[in-house]
């Protein structure tokens, strides 16, 4: 059973120049629009960065250490159980209609073209903190995981602020 959702927004932004969590997509921060589509799927979310944004979401913050998408997805786990759902805060285009097809499955599945879009099981933890301290990618983590590939269709992510700042 799916019993949480987590907004991933521990990284630097160094391509994109500013925060992507906070940057605007139709006045809406990036951040928010994400949770937005993952509270349609009825669970609480919250937002992992590695310091507290002060977007009215609650926060957990990561520990200070080396980065890796997956360490923010090892820290939420082990405040988690069952199901838990996770996306990156830079996709804007992440619906709720998206959000539905990959929690359908009710088992740990991952969106094809962003593997970051996934349910996986808490037990997954000490998987998910092994795969980011050898440096392993985050579809080698959910290929581990038994993890079921969904197709979401084309999921764009901002690595660079759209032409002309904030859409």
């Amino acid at each position: 059973m799916l019993t949480a959702a987590y907004v991933l927004a521990g990284g630097l932004s160094s391509r994109f120049g500013s925060d992507k969590a906070l940057f605007p997509v139709d006045g809406v921060p990036m951040a928010l629009r994400v949770a937005s589509a993952l509270a349609s799927s009825g669970v609480p979310v919250s937002l992992v960065s590695r310091h507290a944004r002060g977007l009215g979401l609650p926060e957990l913050v990561e520990p200070d250490g080396p980065r890796h998408p997956l360490w923010g997805v090892a820290h939420a786990l082990r405040q988690s159980r069952g199901l838990v759902l996770f996306a990156p805060c830079d996709l804007p285009s992440l619906s709720p209609e998206l959000v539905a097809r990959l929690v359908a499955e009710g088992r740990p599945a991952h969106a094809l073209a962003q593997p970051l879009v996934c349910v996986v099981e808490a037990s997954r933890a000490a998987l998910a903190a092994q795969a980011a301290e050898r440096g392993a990618s985050v579809s080698a983590f959910v290929a581990a995981t038994g993890s079921l590939a969904v197709d979401l269709g084309e999921l764009p992510n901002f690595n660079q602020p759209p032409a002309g700042g904030g859409a």
